[in-house]
Protein backbone atom coordinates (compact mmCIF):
# COMPACT_ATOMS: atom_id res chain seq x y z
CA UNK A 1 0.00 0.00 0.00
CA UNK A 2 1.14 3.40 -0.87
CA UNK A 3 0.98 6.25 1.59
CA UNK A 4 -0.55 9.42 0.51
CA UNK A 5 1.07 12.66 1.39
CA UNK A 6 -1.19 15.10 3.20
CA UNK A 7 -0.82 18.73 2.14
CA UNK A 8 0.42 21.10 4.85
CA UNK A 9 -2.24 23.10 6.65
CA UNK A 10 -2.45 26.63 5.37
CA UNK A 11 -4.36 28.08 8.37
CA UNK A 12 -1.22 28.41 10.56
CA UNK A 13 -0.15 31.67 8.91
CA UNK A 14 -3.54 33.22 9.54
CA UNK A 15 -3.47 32.29 13.21
CA UNK A 16 -0.01 33.79 13.55
CA UNK A 17 -1.00 37.10 11.97
CA UNK A 18 -4.15 37.24 14.13
CA UNK A 19 -1.98 36.81 17.23
CA UNK A 20 0.35 39.58 16.09
CA UNK A 21 -2.63 41.89 15.48
CA UNK A 22 -4.08 41.08 18.91
CA UNK A 23 -0.74 41.89 20.54
CA UNK A 24 -0.52 45.18 18.63
CA UNK A 25 -4.05 46.17 19.63
CA UNK A 26 -3.38 45.32 23.28
CA UNK A 27 -0.14 47.29 23.20
CA UNK A 28 -1.92 50.30 21.71
CA UNK A 29 -4.71 50.07 24.30
CA UNK A 30 -2.17 49.83 27.12
CA UNK A 31 -0.41 52.95 25.85
CA UNK A 32 -3.72 54.84 25.65
CA UNK A 33 -4.73 53.80 29.18
CA UNK A 34 -1.29 54.79 30.49
CA UNK A 35 -1.54 58.17 28.81
CA UNK A 36 -4.98 58.78 30.29
CA UNK A 37 -3.74 57.80 33.76
CA UNK A 38 -0.87 60.28 33.53
CA UNK A 39 -3.27 63.02 32.45
CA UNK A 40 -5.67 62.28 35.32
CA UNK A 41 -2.84 62.28 37.86
CA UNK A 42 -1.49 65.57 36.48
CA UNK A 43 -4.94 67.18 36.69
CA UNK A 44 -5.35 65.92 40.25
CA UNK A 45 -1.99 67.39 41.26
CA UNK A 46 -2.93 70.69 39.60
CA UNK A 47 -6.27 70.77 41.43
CA UNK A 48 -4.57 70.16 44.78
CA UNK A 49 -2.11 72.97 44.07
CA UNK A 50 -4.91 75.38 43.20
CA UNK A 51 -6.76 74.40 46.36
CA UNK A 52 -3.66 74.96 48.53
CA UNK A 53 -3.01 78.37 46.92
CA UNK A 54 -6.65 79.38 47.47
CA UNK A 55 -6.39 78.32 51.11
CA UNK A 56 -3.23 80.43 51.59
CA UNK A 57 -4.97 83.38 49.93
CA UNK A 58 -8.01 83.05 52.19
CA UNK A 59 -5.81 82.83 55.30
CA UNK A 60 -3.99 86.02 54.27
CA UNK A 61 -7.30 87.80 53.69
CA UNK A 62 -8.57 86.62 57.09
CA UNK A 63 -5.38 87.99 58.64
CA UNK A 64 -6.04 91.39 57.05
CA UNK A 65 -9.57 91.42 58.40
CA UNK A 66 -8.33 90.49 61.86
CA UNK A 67 -5.64 93.16 61.81
CA UNK A 68 -8.11 95.82 60.63
CA UNK A 69 -10.53 94.99 63.43
CA UNK A 70 -7.84 94.74 66.13
CA UNK A 71 -6.25 98.02 65.04
CA UNK A 72 -9.66 99.72 65.04
CA UNK A 73 -10.17 98.61 68.66
CA UNK A 74 -6.60 99.27 69.79
CA UNK A 75 -4.19 101.51 67.85
CA UNK A 76 -1.33 99.89 69.78
CA UNK A 77 -1.98 96.51 68.13
CA UNK A 78 1.29 95.35 66.55
CA UNK A 79 0.29 91.96 65.19
CA UNK A 80 0.26 88.31 66.06
CA UNK A 81 1.01 84.87 64.67
CA UNK A 82 -1.49 82.10 64.07
CA UNK A 83 -0.29 78.51 63.94
CA UNK A 84 -2.80 75.94 62.77
CA UNK A 85 -1.57 72.41 63.43
CA UNK A 86 -2.51 69.56 61.12
CA UNK A 87 -6.11 68.64 61.77
CA UNK A 88 -7.52 72.12 62.29
CA UNK A 89 -7.82 73.15 58.64
CA UNK A 90 -6.98 69.86 56.93
CA UNK A 91 -6.23 66.49 58.45
CA UNK A 92 -2.58 66.46 57.32
CA UNK A 93 -1.73 70.09 56.46
CA UNK A 94 -0.75 72.84 58.87
CA UNK A 95 -0.75 76.60 58.30
CA UNK A 96 0.99 79.73 59.60
CA UNK A 97 -0.29 83.30 59.42
CA UNK A 98 1.96 86.17 60.53
CA UNK A 99 0.39 89.60 61.06
CA UNK A 100 2.62 92.63 61.57
CA UNK A 101 1.54 96.23 61.96
CA UNK A 102 4.30 98.82 61.53
CA UNK A 103 4.58 102.13 63.34
CA UNK A 104 3.35 103.76 60.10
CA UNK A 105 0.08 101.78 60.46
CA UNK A 106 0.83 99.51 57.55
CA UNK A 107 -0.32 95.93 57.98
CA UNK A 108 1.63 93.07 56.40
CA UNK A 109 0.10 89.60 56.53
CA UNK A 110 1.97 86.51 55.33
CA UNK A 111 0.17 83.16 55.13
CA UNK A 112 1.90 79.83 54.42
CA UNK A 113 -0.07 76.74 53.48
CA UNK A 114 0.61 73.87 53.84
CA UNK A 115 3.28 74.98 56.27
CA UNK A 116 4.47 71.41 56.85
CA UNK A 117 5.23 70.96 53.14
CA UNK A 118 8.66 71.31 51.51
CA UNK A 119 7.19 73.90 49.15
CA UNK A 120 4.26 75.67 50.80
CA UNK A 121 2.36 78.41 49.05
CA UNK A 122 3.09 81.79 50.57
CA UNK A 123 0.77 84.75 50.09
CA UNK A 124 1.57 88.23 51.39
CA UNK A 125 -1.01 90.99 51.62
CA UNK A 126 -0.46 94.63 52.61
CA UNK A 127 -2.91 97.29 53.72
CA UNK A 128 -2.65 100.79 55.12
CA UNK A 129 -4.75 100.94 58.28
CA UNK A 130 -6.71 104.04 59.25
CA UNK A 131 -5.25 106.02 62.13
Amino acid sequence: MRQRSVPAATGGGRRGSASVMAILVLTLLSALVGSQMRRVLLERRQMRSELAYTQALQLANAGLLRATEQHRRNHGYSGETWNFPAGEIHKTNSADVMIKVTSEHECVVTARYPANSDTPFQVTRRKRLQQ
